[in-house]
Parts: structure tokens; C-alpha cells; sequence
């Protein structure tokens, strides 16, 4: 069966500008950005650490999440179709390899110690990844990993069993209003700013 829904361009166009011309005077609701303010608060206080020059966080869990399971099969089946499609490119999966190396060299991925894999209290949840191809002569690949990969449909993935909370971030009309003043523009990239070291967590 095959269900297909469409929405008339004129329909979608007009919904789109509306929701432009309203960006910075809809009404927030205070009582969820309270909370939001106390969970972060107590997040930054008990979860997120300094140490050796490095921040270390932990993965914000949710109180009554589900239990992840072992999902070894699908991880080691998604990366052998990785390797089996770049290898019709060895440039590709020579450069794939490298980024994998240097991930483990900072420390953002560890190799796994599977001697108590068949343990039902040390259960090892993987983290499938796959390439996506870039247009850059200096990074033509980049590794990304699926927080949302499932070992069945029924069973949770990691996305499912953390927090997830609305972005705080500055708003994005001051700080074109800010920057139409040109007093100050400051632009900056933190290196591997998105990679974390995946740890073995009992959550």
C-alpha cells in the first residue's frame, strides 16, 4: 500500500510566511521555560565536570527510561554494508579509516572489552555510523553516528531513553537586530565541537 499526502505550494507558502513574520513576538509559555531553566541548572551541577583542561558530561537520562538492549547485530551489519559500499572507493574507505583513528586517538570512541558481552548485567549498546559525502577536497567524508537506530522496532533506542529539552540558545532575531548596529561581529568553530567519548553508562 502505498499513501502519499500533499499540500498545495500556495496552501504551504502562506503558512511559511506567517511563521516568519511572527518569529520574536509569540508568547511564551513561562512555566515551561522555568522548568527548563531548573533542569539545566541541576544538570550543569551534578552531570557536567572539568578536568585536565576537558569537559566531561555524562548522557542526560531519563528518570523511567527503558532498558537498552544488546544491539551488536545491527551495528556490525550496517558497518559491514559501510565498508562494502566504500570499498568500491578505496580513497573513500582509506580516508573513512583514518577519521576512525583519530576519533579513538582523541578518545571520542573506544574499542569494547566483549569478554562479558553474554552477561545480562554488562549489556553493551553500539552505536551504528555510516558516511555522508561532503563537497570539500580537504574532508570529502565525514563519519556520523544513529542515536535513533532500533535492535527491533519494539525496543528503544538511545535517543529514546534521553532527556530532550528545547534549544537554549540566544535569539536568532536580536542577534541580527545586534549585528545591523555593526559595532562588534565575532564568528568562531569549535573543532569537534559535537563529538563526545561514548562511555559505558548504567543510566
Amino acid at each position: 500500500m502505498n499513501v502519499m499526502i500533499a499540500t498545495k505550494t500556495d496552501e504551504y507558502d502562506l503558512e511559511k510566511f506567517w511563521k516568519i513574520e511572527s518569529l520574536a513576538t509569540e508568547k511564551i509559555d513561562t512555566t515551561k521555560l522555568e522548568e527548563q531553566i531548573d533542569i539545566q541548572k541541576t544538570y550543569e551541577e551534578k552531570q557536567i565536570r572539568y578536568h585536565d583542561n576537558r569537559y566531561f558530561v555524562t548522557l542526560p537520562w531519563k528518570e523511567d527510561h527503558p532498558t537498552l538492549p544488546t544491539n551488536k547485530a545491527i551495528a556490525q551489519r550496517r558497518t559491514e554494508n559501510v565498508v562494502r559500499r566504500l570499498s568500491k572507493e578505496p580513497k573513500l574507505l582509506e580516508k573513512y579509516g583514518e577519521i576512525m583513528a583519530e576519533q579513538e586517538k582523541r578518545g571520542f570512541i573506544e574499542k569494547v572489552d566483549t569478554t562479558n558481552e553474554t552477561d545480562e548485567t554488562s549489556k553493551i549498546h553500539y552505536i551504528p555510523h555510516h558516511a555522508v559525502r561532503k563537497d570539500s577536497t580537504t574532508t570529502p567524508i565525514r563519519v556520523v553516528f544513529d542515536c535513533s537506530c532500533k535492535a527491533t522496532p519494539e525496543s528503544p533506542s538511545l535517543n529514546d531513553c534521553l532527556m530532550t529539552t528545547p534549544p537554549n540558545l540566544n535569539d536568532l532575531v536580536g542577534i541580527l537586530l545586534r549585528f545591523r548596529l555593526h559595532q562588534f561581529a565575532v564568528t568562531t568553530d569549535i573543532e569537534k565541537g559535537v563529538l563526545e567519548r561514548w562511555i559505558r553508562d548504567t543510566g
